[in-house]
Order: C-alpha cells, then structure tokens, then sequence
C-alpha cells in the first residue's frame, strides 16, 4: 500500500508543478528539468602505453560545474554536451611487469587532454602514457665531489650523502652534463660504500637507456656540435634554439699526414689543402615499450657542409681511409644522445693528381621505424659542386655523420660521398655521388639493421685541366653561377621578358605558364586557355610584350597579353607529320615574326597568328633538318638559328639558309649530344648551345667560331631549356627540369 501511495504521490507532484508552470504562463521546462532533460551524449576514455593490468586515475572536469574522480579506461553514458577536461595525472606501476619494478612512474605524453561531447554523438578522449622510468633510476640530489677514471665514461664517483638516499647495488644513476660529468651519467650502482668522510663513494658501469626507461616516448632535435663540455639544456626545445656549432674543416696538416702514412705508393708528393666548415644534426620522434613489438617514429642524420679541397696526389697512390672528426654526446631533456662525424677519402691515382674541389651540401638520411622493421629515407636538398682535375684518376671526398640514442643502438647514419671521375673519352671530368642511409635498431638483445640503401645524385661537371672549359679566351667566357630559383616543377620551356626581366616557365605537366622576377620571387600565372597540361615551348615578343606558348596535346600556339590575358590560339597547317616535337618558339620583335619548330619544319606566323610560310624539309643538307629543335632569334640582325641533330643552322628573316656549324664529337667545338637547347645574346651576338651529355654550355660567334665552354656546375645530365636576358646581356639561365629549378650565370 505504501510503495502505491508513494506512485501517486509523485505522480500527483509533478502534475502539480506542470500546471502551476502552464497557468503562470512560464511555456517552458524549468532550469531545474531542463539539464535532466536535454539530449545527451557517451564519452569514451581510452588509455594507451600502460602496461596490462595497471588502472589509472584522473581527476575529469565538464559543464554545468561538473567534477569527478574517475578511473581509466572508462565510457560515461549520458553525458551533459560541452567540453570536458582531464589532468592526466602519473602512474605508478603496482605490479611487475617485463622488466618494469614496481614503484616504476608512467608518464603521460600530454599533461591535459580534452574533447567536446555533442548531444547524441560519441566521443572518445584518449590518454596516452609514453614514457615509464624504472623505480631503479635515479638522479643524484646534489654535486659530484670527485670522478674516478674518464670523466665522460667514470668508474666512479663520489658524493655527499645528501645527494643520495640508501644508495644500493643495482640502482641507475641518471645525470645530464655537468662540469664534472661532461657526457651526463646512465650509469648501474655496482656497489656503495659510506667512507668516513661522510660521502658516497659509488661504482658504476654503463646501463642500458631501456633500463632506465622501459617505455619511452621522446622527440628531440640537436646539433652533433663539436663541443662536448657545453652543458645540457633544460629541453630538446633550448638546445633547438642555439646556432648550430660547426666544426671546422681546416685539417690540412692532419689529412696529408693520415694520407702519406695509410696509401700505397710513394710516400712523398703529397700536398692537402682543406677548408671549410661542417654541421651535422640529430633529429626524431621515437616510442618504444619493453612488452610491445619494437620501436615506432623515426630518427634523422643530417649533414650540412662547405667545404674546399686542393690535393696533389703521386702516382699509383691508392687508398680508402677516413679521419675523425670527433664524437659527441649530449642530452636531449632528459634522454642521452650520442653521435660521430668523419671526413672519408678515397683515391686510385693513375698518374701524378692535382685536384681542387668546392662543395655545398645539404643532405639528411634516416629511418621510419616500424616494430622490428624500418623504412630508410634520404635526400639531397642542397648540392652545389665544381672541380678541376689534372691526371688520371678516381677520387672521392666525402662527410659521414651518425646518431643514436642513447646506448640502445638506435641510430641513423647518412654519409655524402661525392666522387671525382676522370673521363678523357669526353674532355672532362664529373663529380658523381649518393647519400648512403645505414639504419639499426637494437632493442631488447635482438639487433635489426637494413642492407645499406643508397640514393644517387647524379652527376656534376668538374674541369679537365687543359681544355679550360671555365676560364679561357673570347667573349662568351668568365661565367659563374650565380643563384637558384626553386620548385618551379618540370620546365620544358624557359623565356625572359626584355622590357621587364621576368622569368616565364613551362611545366610539361601543368596548365600553367609560371612568373618569377630577376630576384626569383614568384609572382603569378598564366594559365591555358585549353585547361590542358603539355605546355612546352615559349617566347616573349620583345617590342609588345606579348607571350606565346606551344600547347602541345592540341598542336595550338596560345597567345597571351603582357598583362597575362588569354588572347585566343592558332593551329600549324597539316602537314602530315607528327608534331611531338614542337617543343620551340621564338620571336622576332622588328619583324613581328612567331617561328615555332615541329618535326622537320619551322613555321612562320604574323602576331595575329596568320601563317606565312616554312623553310626547312626533311633531310640532312644545308636548310634541311633531321629533327628541328631549339630556335632561336637575333634581335639586331634578326637572323634565325635552329638546332638539328648534333648542328646548328642559321637562316636570315625570309628562311632562307645562310650557314651551319657544329657536328658530333668530343673535341672543343663539337657536340656530344644531338638535342641541344640554344639561346642567342642579341648585344654580343654570340650564340649559346647547352650540350647536355658533355656538362657545358658551348659558345659561339655569329659565324660560327667556338669561343670556349662554361660549366653548368648544378646540372645533372638531361635536355635543359636556355635563355639569355636580352637587357642584361652578361645573364644566362638555364631551366633544370628534372630538380624542378632555374639556374643563373652571370659574368
């Protein structure tokens, strides 16, 4: 009967109250129902890296002033919508588990987490526990008062005894650098004894990072600086903000002596001369637990160097060897890292050798770690080189530079090796090279390391001494690179507006027409009036400024203003043969004359795009063509050059022949490729031709004369677009497409 009374009871109040709401005129639930009544939605808490079996608690916060304790993992069901927050508070292990000693403390990756629940949604928060530090590892609560042994590696050390409580065999002191201790300590108490000076004194032997730490979840970015004493900083963060320390390279004295004792041969005639500076650097995010299936994230080497090399080397000199340049080892917060730089050099001499070498180099090499498994990276960011060489021989001079963490074997290893080959068959030598990735893990007593993967950089052009192909006589000589412009994709075609000296550039891949300034600051597009990707050739009309570009799929010539407008096409006639080709305009600007190239054939157009007439045909004679390539235009003398296999033909204003120069050959004056990109500089009149397979950008006179050679020192070997600014006539660019960049040379 009561439980009855109760039922009508609270029937009877809440409809006492509903209509007390209605008659008051409120139309709504109130604030007391409202919360009760709202759509709710689950909040799930996940936790991760915990060992299994271990529980922890937080302290979780939400709306309407909501606060518990709860335990994790755990799922709230009809959670108030809004935010909810967690202080992620450590755990300490209560059980032993694989290697981790009770009193062992879980650290949390995130000190806060939070998530927002929406009504009717499921979200999950998850807390992740990373790092766990053995109830074994300690750290030392006051100074060192005397080393025993090497600082950097002590068999012992002495401390007050306030520094330690109850010290015992089998404890991990954990220490970053001091004055006394330059490398820090991770180091086993193998014994403690109290002497009457009231002092430890401890006995130590190296111990393992996973000993100290059997999960661990650490980032860190530092330099491999030369100097060991530097203190340790309070984060990876602080040490990230320092100026790299380089070490420097001047170790002529030290090399010669190392080469003169190690190479077979005679042991006088050498002379090294070596400058230069070298910065290598240890980066990476690694997460490993002692009960999971090895190590995850990744651990980087970088290496970025200067350096200059003039060696003189005797006669069947042979040797590889290598000279330290130190070891390193530092703390990165609270987790030692360690790593070791050398120069490599090795030489196979014919003859007598003088080399002289300058190289710029930003490379980086590592590994993605996957369980017991890994995936080893490389890359070259940076590699700017030239070389003279005299003699017959093979030289390569290189920088190796490795890290690791701790004393796990965990470590990443890049070496950049570039190598002086001498080929006579060619006139000149060539500097090729790779970065060389040797990635490990050792985890667990069980060592895992990758075959090493090696990744090539192609190839760089060094002078023969002799044939002077970078110092010699006549006008078109005394070039030097002189800057980049980078990420301009796949450029097949390269112009230069006289009025204004912007760069245009081709992708063969895009639609679009790229703008850099002089400086290379990029600064806008043209795109297609087709929409279709397979630009390719382009010129700039000198007296309007106009732009043509050769779209390729379509076999059009599209037209654009100075201003970039899109002003309309025009197709070459049918001629019957394939246009795959057509890869080159050019303009004249007194004429008004558009010639573009395709197959065996060039086209004359009118700047409306009305055609005019061709020259050319098919075949091998004067004013023939196996293959009409690169063309391009004399602005004073409007006389028209076009690239054939392996010559160059020149034509005046009307098509009509005038002259050739040039055949295949490895001799000055010759061309070791077929296909060859030209450009003409309308002050000088001298006629640029870039033969890809030999290295060198040629130079001619108007009629013909080889004038010398200069090296393109950045270019790996491949058909480059050339172009000559035709106002400031002492700059010549070349478009490497395969780097995705421009290169200048100036005089």
């Amino acid at each position: 009967m009561g439980f009855h009374r109760r039922l009508r009871s609270g029937i009877y109040c809440f409809g006492l109250t509903s209509l007390v709401a209605v008659a008051s005129g409120a139309g709504s639930v109130p604030t007391a129902f409202a919360s009760t009544l709202a759509p709710r939605g689950t909040l799930v808490i996940r936790v991760t890296g915990l060992p299994r079996g271990q529980r922890a608690t937080s302290v979780l916060r939400g709306p309407d002033e909501f606060r518990d304790m709860v335990r994790l993992p755990t799922t709230i069901r009809n959670a108030r919508a809004g935010v909810y927050s967690m202080q992620v508070r450590s755990v300490r292990i209560s059980r032993a588990v694989r290697g981790i000693p009770v009193g062992s403390v879980a650290l949390p990756v995130r000190a806060v987490v939070s998530a927002r629940v929406d009504p009717r949604r499921r979200v999950t928060m998850t807390v992740h526990y990373g790092t766990i530090r053995s109830a074994r590892a300690v750290s030392l609560d006051g100074p060192v008062v005397s080393v025993t042994g090497d600082a950097a590696d002590p068999s012992a050390i002495t401390v007050p005894l306030s520094a330690l409580v109850a010290p015992r065999p089998g404890l991990i002191i954990v220490q970053p650098p001091t004055g006394a201790l330059p490398s820090g300590l991770l180091d086993d108490v193998t014994a403690a004894r109290r002497l009457r000076t009231g002092q430890w004194l401890l006995s130590l032997k190296p111990a393992s990072l996973r000993q100290a730490y059997p999960s661990l979840d650490v980032s860190f970015d530092v330099p491999l600086g030369p100097d060991r004493s530097m203190d340790a900083p309070a984060s990876p963060s602080a040490r990230t903000a320092e100026s790299n320390p380089a070490f420097d390279l001047g170790l002529s004295q030290e090399l010669t002596d190392k080469l003169e004792a190690e190479c077979h041969g005679s042991p006088s005639g050498w002379a090294v001369s070596m400058s230069g500076s070298l910065v290598p650097r240890l980066s990476g995010h690694i997460d490993y637990a002692s009960w999971s299936d090895g190590a995850y994230g990744e651990l980087n080497a970088s290496i970025n160097a200067d350096a200059h090399l003039s060696i003189t080397v005797p006669a069947d000199a042979a040797c590889a060897t290598s000279l330290d340049l130190g070891k390193w080892e530092g703390w990165a917060g609270d987790f030692p890292v360690e790593g070791s730089v050398a120069v490599e050099v090795s030489i196979s001499a014919k003859t007598p050798v003088k080399l002289t070498a300058s190289t710029s180099i930003a490379a980086h090499g590592g590994v993605d770690l996957e369980g017991w498994s890994g995936i080893p990276q490389a890359s070259v960011t940076r590699l700017h080189g030239n070389a003279t060489l005299a003699g017959a021989a093979e030289l390569s001079f290189g920088f190796e530079a490795q890290g690791g963490l701790g004393v796990d074997g965990i470590d990443g290893h890049v070496a950049v090796t570039p190598e002086v080959v001498e080929q006579p068959e060619h006139r000149r030598c060539t500097i090729a090279g790779e970065v060389e990735v040797a990635p490990g893990i050792d985890l667990l007593g069980v060592h895992m390391s990758h075959t090493l993967w090696k990744h090539d950089f192609g190839q760089l052009p060094c002078a023969k001494a002799g044939t002077a192909p970078i110092v010699g006589k006549g006008t078109g000589l005394g070039y030097r690179f002189a800057g980049e412009v980078d990420n301009v994709g796949y450029a097949v075609g390269l112009a230069v507006d006289p009025a204004s000296d912007d760069i245009y550039v081709t992708d063969v891949s895009s639609p679009d027409v790229e703008k850099y300034s002089p400086s290379g600051v990029y600064l806008g597009s043209l795109t297609s009036g087709n929409g279709s990707d397979g630009m390719s050739g382009i010129a700039v009309d000198p007296e309007t400024g106009d732009v043509y570009v050769a779209d390729l799929p379509n076999d059009y010539i599209e037209h654009f203003s100075e201003s970039g407008a899109y002003l309309g096409d025009f197709s070459l006639p049918d001629t019957g043969e394939d246009t795959d080709n057509m890869l080159s305009l050019a303009v004249d600007g007194t004429t008004g004359t558009v010639y573009v190239t395709s197959g065996s054939n060039v086209f004359r157009f009118d700047r409306s795009g009305d055609f005019l007439g061709e020259f050319g045909g098919y075949g091998e004679g004067p004013g023939q063509f196996g293959s009409a390539g690169a063309i391009a235009v004399d602005q004073s003398t409007n006389d028209v050059y076009v690239a054939d296999l392996g010559r160059i033909e020149r034509f005046d204003a009307s098509g009509d022949y005038l002259s050739q120069f040039g055949s295949m050959g490895t001799r000055p004056g010759q061309f070791a490729s077929a296909g060859l990109p030209i450009a003409v500089n309308s002050a000088t009149h001298e006629i640029f031709v870039e033969d890809p397979d030999a290295y060198l950008i040629d130079v001619f006179s108007p009629s013909g004369q080889f004038q010398g050679s200069f090296n393109d020192s950045m270019t790996l070997s491949g058909n480059y677009p050339i172009a000559v600014d035709p106002t400031l006539a002492d700059r010549v660019y070349l478009a490497q497409s395969d780097a995705g960049r421009i290169l200048e040379f100036a005089r």
